[in-house]
């Protein structure tokens, strides 16, 4: 009976030390190697998630892998990967888990979170252009406000330009709108390159037209040219209204004591080639014929032309014929006896000179008597007391320039830009 009671005895103690023995089993090691937690990828990636998995006891029976705790795959190969395609993903933050199971069912869990974004493209470029054709004295705006990006507001932009005129780039700033002025006129290529937060930049090309003319009230079209440090209208003046909208009289050859012009033979041609010829009344009336930023020339104006192209300061204040070669150098040389060294383009018109008249009643009246074609005469705005206004003309076979004063003659109209 005691040898029973031994055995039962050791029996109890061999199974108690097997149950010991499996109450002991220790739990896998997962881990996910990859990728970091809070990771950003891009929809549409393909996303691998390697998981280390081992069991110190015994064995790593399966792998297991959720997405916001939903299961989606299972596996017993070890090392262990799961793709994940992210094309059919919604742009949102996912709890990535992974759980490693052992042979005795132990189950240890690992888990991350990953953030699906939308691929970063580069901003989409609106520039608007105000004007898109100008001269050489406009300031151009460039506007990039309209420019978007996924998910930077325009604050966060940074731009940068070239304007096609041979300077360097500006460096990147975060202005949206730019103005510029071109010193010559010519046809630019002007770029703009946007950047957003991440780095990801877009080019953006426009072309722009920088003419080396203005245009007067009636649309009249007038090329300029710049002598020394003046800014002088090429072309005589064609215009038939004030700045401010109101026409003048359009005379054939009556007199009129207000604002009045005329042509050569009253023909469109003539007037296109040589433009018209105004009274004083014209000339100094305050509505101003000249274009905006213009003004019709004065006396000043001319001397200080003259000086620049070689007039001495003694023969510029004369009256009279003065100076050397100084119409020559400013008359055509294709029409005309000249030179044109400047581009000043001088054409020999005419003028209208008033002479009275009565008519059978005894009643007296003015007209213009229209010369034409071998000199030209240019009205300023400068009347000097007793004398009227003073002009500047030439004359065929003339290399001077005579300056003399008027009251009431016809004559063409020279422009000069004011002073900025």
């Amino acid at each position: 009976m005691k040898r029973f009671i031994i055995l039962l005895s050791i029996l109890a103690f061999l199974f108690n030390c097997e149950e010991n023995t499996k109450s002991k089993n220790i739990l896998p090691e997962c881990i996910i190697v990859s990728p970091a937690d809070s990771s950003l990828f891009k929809k549409g990636e393909m996303i691998s998630v390697n998981i280390l998995a081992t069991d110190e006891d015994g064995k790593i029976k399966s792998v297991e892998f959720y997405i916001n705790e939903e299961i989606k795959n299972t596996s017993d190969t070890l090392p262990c990967q799961f793709i994940w395609d992210t094309f059919n993903t919604e742009l949102d933050d996912y709890k990535i888990k992974v759980a490693a199971i052992d042979n005795d069912n132990g189950t240890t869990e690992d888990e991350i979170t990953l953030y699906i974004i939308k691929e970063n493209s580069p901003p989409n470029v609106n520039v608007k252009i105000t004007p898109q054709l100008g001269t050489i004295f406009t300031e151009f705006t460039f506007d990039a406000s309209g420019t978007t990006d996924d998910y930077d507001n325009i604050d966060d932009l940074k731009f940068r330009w070239n304007f096609g005129d041979g300077i360097d780039w500006t460096e990147f700033f975060n202005n949206e709108t730019i103005q510029y002025q071109f010193s010559n006129p010519g046809k630019y290529v002007v770029q703009v390159e946007v950047q957003d937060s991440d780095g990801a930049t877009v080019a953006y090309i426009d072309t722009i037209r920088v003419d080396d003319h203005i245009t007067d009230i009636d649309g009249n079209i007038y090329r300029i040219v710049k002598i020394g440090d003046q800014w002088w209208m090429a072309e005589n003046l064609q215009v038939t209204r004030y700045r401010n909208g109101d026409p003048l009289i359009h005379s054939i050859n009556q007199y009129f004591k207000e604002g009045a012009y005329y042509y050569d033979d009253d023909k469109e041609e003539n007037k296109e080639k040589y433009g018209c010829l105004y009274n004083r009344y014209a000339v100094k009336d305050e509505r101003n014929l000249a274009p905006e930023g213009w003004h019709i020339s004065t006396d000043a104006d001319w001397k200080k032309l003259e000086r620049y192209i070689g007039m001495s300061e003694e023969e510029v204040v004369k009256f009279q014929n003065r100076g050397t070669d100084e119409g020559k150098k400013l008359k055509v040389s294709d029409e005309w006896d000249g030179t044109d060294n400047y581009g000043f383009s001088v054409l020999p018109s005419s003028w209208g000179e008033v002479e009275n008249y009565s008519d059978e009643f005894g009643e007296s009246y003015a007209v213009w008597v229209h010369s034409y074609g071998t000199f030209a005469f240019f009205y300023t705005t400068t009347f000097l007391s007793g004398k009227g206004y003073v002009y500047r003309s030439f004359w065929t076979d003339a290399e001077q320039i005579e300056r003399y004063s008027t009251w009431n003659d016809a004559m063409s109209v020279r422009c000069v830009k004011d002073a900025e």
